[in-house]
């Protein structure tokens, strides 16, 4: 989905609920190439180690995340937003969100059937998940059993979109597109609530 689309959608899902009544920061890491381009490359790679608690309470370790899939569509397409790239996803990130995911992008099932065989061949060191999907709840223990470094989210607001961006940006070392698709997002639904607020 376009940044624009997303803006769209978010902006109409705002006004609806008006009218219906993240992480720490990445350290920077150091290098000793001589090279001055390749120093300041590596001075704003993200270090990729971080702890965090997920949406249902889970302590989430991670010690990279070179490999991530997502079993959510728009989660994924959030991933994508943040700079990252995406090792598998579930179908709907195709057939509803119109990803273009490429021919070394494994498809991980559906979103209410997600293939644990599939996933565990992905072998990702990060799994995002649906804290609201009953079938990816219930992967957490076979999920853990496998060794899969995974996390919960939940988005029911435009909030806590902004808060799921801003951590992946800060994991991918992009806060430039947090600014672009996260606070520009929120500028854009802010203009639209004082639109609509004497409606």
């Amino acid at each position: 989905m376009k940044t624009s689309t997303i803006r769209r959608f978010i902006a109409a899902a705002a006004v609806a609920a008006m009218l219906t009544g993240c992480a720490a920061p990445a350290e920077q890491s150091e290098t000793s190439d001589v090279s001055t381009q390749s120093q300041a490359a590596a001075s704003s790679a993200p270090a990729q180690e971080m702890t965090f608690t997920d949406a249902l309470g889970y302590t989430v370790q991670l010690s990279g995340w070179d490999r991530v899939a997502s079993l959510y569509g728009s989660f994924a397409e959030t991933w994508v937003l943040a700079g990252g790239s995406l090792v598998g996803a579930t179908v709907d990130a195709v057939e509803e969100r119109g990803m273009e995911l490429g021919d070394g992008v494994a498809l991980l099932g559906s979103v209410k059937e997600p293939n644990l065989e599939e996933i565990i061949a992905a072998d990702p060191d990060f799994l995002i998940l649906s804290a609201d999907i009953a079938a990816q709840v219930d992967m957490h223990d076979a999920l853990t059993s496998a060794g899969i470094p995974h996390a919960y989210y939940r988005v029911d607001g435009v909030s806590d979109y902004l808060a799921m961006l801003e951590q992946f940006c800060q994991m991918t070392g992009r806060e430039d597109l947090y600014e672009e698709n996260g606070l520009a997002v929120q500028a854009e639904v802010d203009r639209v609530l004082e639109a609509v607020q004497d409606e």
